[in-house]
């Protein structure tokens, strides 16, 4: 049916036809809504093109979502019949179909999660149906649970960060939430146990002042890391925009974060006639995806752990003066970086790649063939610690050395076939992969029976009668490791970070050089790879870990140093001060099959028990550290603020504690249970294993390993 579109409607058609002059005729289909006559409007061929329907899952309208008004009538608007009718005159206002923008910034991205918060909320949920704020009015009104729970999760409130970083610096006791992107409550803060502990009822956005007073008065570690997290941190996580300022840095807020895609670039390859094609930020399309790709999640986790990166088989280069000439890069700019930042191969010549992929992402499996929605929503209490939400383990598909793994129903992409394999079935692709188990390997005469996995197998007493053979266990390392502990191929240790605060700056403590990796001038490559660092996890077994901000603070005011290289410290039983830097636990997501950390010498004596030939090895694998990475900076027992020369200390950063088990970190994260540095016993324990001389792997050890910021180095693996 044919109707008049008014000169009104000529005006907001002008985008969609050649020649928008005067009145002219529209064809239209009288059932279709206003934003579709504008965003999909009808070809040569009476065939409706244009924006993609952003829901197929489920038929919406776009005011669904959106809000607004899709049918504006100069007359009786009736909407009870099959078609809406007017009896006057329809009109397509963009200024009457869309919310007002009225007192709202032009712009959101940019904008704080407290600034978002005083943005009218019709016009938050028109550019954004799924933040965090609008939830109630659109997503929620079907997805209820996933919407009720995920304002709690630390995706949405980045607690842990802000927390942990706070109690190393003694600005609170515990690492329990107090602050995160905005304010956060709990109705039931009973988490499940035993996370229970750091279930918290509420919490406060991190406020510019909170937790001390202006730097000017109070030239504190302490407050000037406030004044930081506040300034350059709370940005982070899906309470707000993104920065939206790079190629691989676009994304929208809250559930459309991770549900609705964004090129690399930013810009939209849509097919709405009114989106600007040339300029970011615009989804790829209109279209929200149930499972979000590799890149929707590492445009947020390239960064801390930097698993993301590791994952695809890259990491950051630290500068020219630290890299060897002739690596692979990526060749593309990403998150601000340039096309040479991303080092893909460290020496292209040698027929290894050093830092190889995550065999996962060599098979085809993306983040979310692991992860579950339940870790990314949470489940709607206030944690501070990833892992009472993060629950995959490799033995969830897997199996241990003693059972096959038994599937959780909740992993719908794993299935068997009926020869009894397990197998998985990609959530992006359908790619079919047949799934290893452990106890094939570790079972002779079995197909898959792997001669070295088994070969790890010890007999060690239980706690009990040591002649009662039932008393005797075996399997310690399955018991007491991470399956990633021998099977991650490398992760990057960072041992030095500076943040320089200049209060002359035109902007409030502005950071003059954020987070610089890798050591001052004079230590050059405090950056590694091939480190193993053992601690116990939160599970109890031991695990990789990795250093969490060795930072170090410098303040300055009217062109003169407040304070120079300062560590953040706090107090710790039986009242001694701490140097605040961090270390935590972690899966490096490098996957191998074989690795350099399988070496049986990483962690056990070569040579002699009483003079080893590895002991500069075993000193870095059990935390006691190397002469590697020592870097001078203040001491925190000291109070006079200036912190002269007298003042001064050195620290080797690859430590976690000294020869007298007096810790050098703190871990901050505490549960479900205590993630620690290994005991003496522990580290005498694994001390008194003598590796054989016929052992399958060993770390080569130069004369000046103790000092060489380039070793451990990589070899190829057969």
């Amino acid at each position: 049916m044919a109707r008049t579109v008014t000169r009104l409607a000529t005006i907001a058609l002008a985008g969609l036809v050649a020649s928008a002059c005067g009145t002219r005729v529209e064809q239209r289909i009288l059932h279709r809504s206003g934003c579709e006559v504008c965003h999909q409007p009808l070809d040569e061929n009476s065939e409706p093109h244009g924006i993609a329907d952003a829901h197929p899952a489920f038929p919406l309208e776009c005011t669904d979502c959106h809000g607004g008004n899709a049918y504006v009538c100069d007359g009786k608007l009736d909407l009870t019949g099959e078609d809406p009718s007017c009896d006057g005159d329809w009109v397509y206002d963009q200024s009457r179909a869309h919310p007002s923008q009225a007192g709202a910034p032009k712009d959101l991205v940019g904008l704080t999660p407290e600034q978002l918060d005083e943005v009218d909320r019709d016009y938050l949920r028109f550019v954004n149906p799924g933040d965090l704020r609008v939830l109630q009015d659109s997503c929620g009104r079907c997805h209820t649970r996933e919407s009720g729970v995920v304002k709690r999760s630390a995706h949405a409130h980045a607690a842990g960060e802000l927390n942990v970083a706070r109690f190393r610096a003694g600005s609170q006791p515990t690492p329990t939430p107090r602050f995160g992107t905005g304010p956060v409550v709990d109705p039931a803060p009973l988490g499940n146990e035993p996370c229970a502990a750091i279930s918290v009822a509420r919490f406060s956005p991190l406020a510019v002042q909170v937790g001390g007073d202006d730097p000017l008065t109070d030239p504190t570690v302490a407050n000037v890391q406030d004044q930081y997290l506040a300034k350059e941190c709370v940005g982070c996580h899906i309470s707000d925009f993104g920065p939206n300022d790079a190629p691989g840095n676009y994304r929208s807020s809250g559930c459309s974060s991770c549900h609705m895609e964004y090129a690399t670039d930013g810009l939209s390859q849509g097919t709405d006639p009114w989106v600007d094609k040339t300029t970011a930020p615009h989804p790829k399309t209109h279209a929200m995806v149930t499972i979000p790709p590799d890149a929707t999640c590492v445009s947020c986790h390239h960064q801390g752990a930097r698993i993301g990166l590791s994952y695809q088989g890259m990491r950051e280069r630290q500068g020219e003066a630290h890299e060897d000439p002739g690596t692979d890069t990526l060749g593309k700019a990403l998150y601000g970086f340039d096309r040479d930042h991303f080092i893909t191969d460290e020496d292209p010549s040698n027929g290894f790649d050093e830092t190889p992929p995550d065999v996962h992402f060599e098979a085809g499996m993306g983040c979310m063939d692991c992860h579950t929605k339940g870790e990314l929503h949470g489940d709607g209490h206030i944690y501070a610690d990833a892992s009472c939400t993060v629950t995959t383990r490799c033995e969830d598909c897997h199996g241990t050395v003693r059972e096959a793994a038994n599937p959780s129903p909740s992993r719908k992409n794993l299935f068997r076939k009926d020869d009894g394999t397990l197998w998985l079935r990609t959530k992006l692709g359908g790619k079919e992969l047949k799934v290893t188990q452990v106890i094939d390997s570790v079972t002779p005469g079995h197909p898959g029976f792997n001669e070295l996995a088994a070969s790890m197998k010890a007999l060690v007493p239980k706690p009990g009668d040591p002649d009662d053979p039932d008393a005797l266990t075996d399997w310690t390392h399955g018991d007491d490791l991470e399956c990633t502990t021998c099977h991650s191929s490398w992760l990057p240790s960072c041992y030095g970070c500076h943040v320089d605060v200049d209060l002359d700056k035109s902007s409030p403590y502005q950071t003059t050089g954020l987070i610089t990796p890798g050591l001052a001038a004079a230590h050059p490559g405090g950056f590694q790879l091939n480190d193993m660092v053992l601690m116990v996890n939160n599970r109890g077994k031991f695990s990789h870990s990795m250093p969490a901000s060795r930072v170090m603070y410098s303040l300055s005011r009217g062109g003169e140093p407040v304070f120079e290289n300062k560590p953040r410290a706090r107090m710790v039983p039986p009242g001694r001060m701490s140097v605040g830097f961090g270390q935590r636990a972690v899966d490096p997501h490098t996957t191998r099959k074989r690795s350099q950390f399988m070496a049986c010498d990483r962690c056990h004596t070569q040579g002699d028990l009483a003079d080893p030939d590895n002991k500069v090895l075993l000193d870095l694998t059990h935390g006691y550290g190397t002469e590697r990475f020592v870097e001078t900076g203040c001491d925190p027992t000291n109070d006079d603020e200036s912190c002269g020369p007298e003042d001064q200390r050195d620290y080797r950063l690859d430590a976690v504690h000294d020869l007298n088990h007096e810790a050098q970190v703190i871990v901050g994260h505490r549960y479900p249970s205590e993630s620690r540095p290994l005991t003496a016993d522990e580290i005498n324990a694994m001390r008194a294993i003598v590796v054989p001389d016929d052992a399958p792997l060993s770390t080569e050890i130069p004369d000046a390993a103790a000092t060489n910021p380039r070793w451990p180095a990589f070899k190829a693996l057969e």
